[in-house]
């Protein structure tokens, strides 16, 4: 087996990756007698599968060992602005850097809903792309935390005050993304 195909052993990582909410085609699927498990199903015939189940949005699956999705892209500021904001939101309404899955929920339906508006050719890069922004935004806030309480460990409460001048910073280009004090 290759690294990244898709078997009866690993197809649920895959759909916690993917943020898939039906699992039922996957376990349709790959739970069925051994020799009908779909062992030769090619990358096409999955793809076909999901898309027209509607379980993955079109252009969303990633073909085993392709990562030149993993690629920094332009994407418009208002949506930069909005994965920031949530971000900054999470952290600070907490007061104790932790997140729930409710929050993550809300972060996704976020990039989905703009991922949604572009051609499935460029659907992945995009995502990669604001999943990047996110990470550094929480890299960038987590490091600020610890500036002013140097004991201070992802769940204890800080005092979020630190944040009321706070100014979220990017530069993003497509060979890096820089994050900006």
């Amino acid at each position: 087996m290759r690294v990244g195909d898709i078997n009866k052993d690993n197809y649920k990582v895959f759909q916690q990756l993917l943020n898939i909410k039906n699992t039922k085609p996957l376990d349709d699927l790959f739970d069925k007698d051994e020799d009908k498990v779909g062992k030769n199903l090619s990358y096409e015939e999955l793809a076909a599968k999901l898309y027209a189940s509607g379980d993955v949005l079109e252009g969303m699956l990633v073909r085993p060992g392709d990562v030149s999705w993993k690629k920094i892209v332009p994407v418009p500021d208002w949506i930069k602005k909005a994965v920031i904001d949530h971000i900054r939101e999470v952290i600070i309404t907490n007061h104790n850097g932790t997140r729930s899955t409710e929050d993550g929920d809300k972060g996704s339906a976020i990039k989905l809903d703009y991922i949604k508006t572009l051609p499935p050719s460029e659907r992945l890069s995009a995502s990669w792309t604001l999943g990047r922004i996110a990470s550094a935004e929480d890299q960038r806030m987590d490091a600020h935390i610890k500036a002013n309480f140097p004991d201070w460990k992802p769940g204890q409460s800080f005092d979020s005050s630190i944040f009321d001048d706070w100014k979220p910073g990017y530069e993003l280009d497509e060979n890096h993304l820089d994050i900006k004090a």
